[in-house]
């Protein structure tokens, strides 16, 4: 069912229409109060059942002499639709494999079934929204009624979601995207709809690594024990930690980043020294230590995403 301006001439019930690339006959008419009519003209809105297929928002209503005229002008259209989306999907992979290549954006793939084409645009349109230079919602494929079987092959084969919002699949379609592994989701609820596909953008984002820095030490003497090198050190920031990574730095230039192999307080091993104390340090993996030097000692960890933004 859907809803007619009449913009020009008369509508009778019987008659053979075309609107977009679908088609029908008026089997029944009802007025803004509900009732059921039979003839109307200009500027009157009706709701009209008999279409094959639900159109979208926006089509021309045409009424035509008959109804191989009707099938001749529904087909010329949908072939035209389909040769446009090949190459609209042609040109999207094009575009998509470009970005992916350059910035590596993740991407969520959905396929949106509503009960009316008004609740799939205003749907369609929020969910696009969400997109941001990290991840992006790709709608495969959207439109008006319940979702079907080739909505669940199709979902299979992009190996996207399927979203139903206020409408429902029969019992079989749900048994094949069961069998398929389709991730099959119903809403009533359009912020439930957007509030869940956010969630499920975050949690396509990398883990990010945050550097934390402890704490930071001046080298005052240079010692060798065996083959080791052994800084005297002043602890002049923070405190160090022997789990530590340390960063040397000679001025702005950075000469190595790694671990410490020894942390010493008056011979003793220890694993913490606070600032403004002396220490001895050893690190594993580089001796090309001066006296004068920065020792910098920090942390990272991973950070799961929480948010878009």
């Amino acid at each position: 069912m859907a809803t007619v301006l009449v913009q020009r001439g008369t509508l009778r019930a019987g008659d053979i229409f075309v609107a977009g690339a679908t088609m029908g006959r008026v089997r029944a008419m009802f007025d803004y109060l509900g009732q059921r009519v039979t003839e109307v003209g200009p500027s009157s809105a009706v709701q009209i059942l008999g279409f094959e297929e639900v159109p979208s928002a926006g089509d021309n209503f045409q009424v035509v002499e008959d109804e191989p005229k009707a099938r001749t002008i529904v087909s010329f259209r949908q072939e035209k639709a389909k040769l446009a989306a090949q190459q609209k999907q042609r040109a999207t992979l094009e575009t998509l494999f470009s970005t992916l290549k350059d910035g590596q954006v993740k991407e969520l793939a959905l396929i949106i079934k509503a009960d009316t084409q008004g609740s799939v645009e205003s749907l369609v349109g929020q969910l696009e929204r969400l997109s941001t230079d990290k991840v992006r919602v790709r709608i495969i494929h959207s439109a008006a009624g319940t979702v079907t079987e080739n909505d669940v092959l199709l979902a299979e084969a992009s190996k996207a979601t399927i979203i139903g919002f206020h409408t429902k699949a029969e019992k079989k379609t749900e048994e094949l995207a069961r069998e398929e592994g389709v991730d099959l989701r119903f809403h009533d609820i359009i912020y439930k709809v957007t509030e869940e596909i956010e969630q499920a953008m975050v949690g396509m984002l990398d883990a990010t690594d945050k550097e934390t820095i402890h704490g930071q030490a001046e080298i005052r003497q240079l010692f060798k024990i065996g083959k080791t090198v052994i800084a005297g050190s002043f602890v002049t920031e923070g405190k160090v930690q022997k789990a530590n990574k340390v960063r040397v730095k000679r001025g702005e230039e950075v000469l190595f980043e790694g671990g410490l192999k020894n942390l010493k307080r008056f011979k003793e091993d220890v694993t913490e020294v606070k600032n403004g104390l002396d220490c001895g340090i050893s690190l594993d993996g580089f001796d090309e230590l001066k006296e004068g030097d920065i020792l910098e000692f920090y942390s990272r960890e991973k950070v799961i995403a929480t948010s878009l933004s």
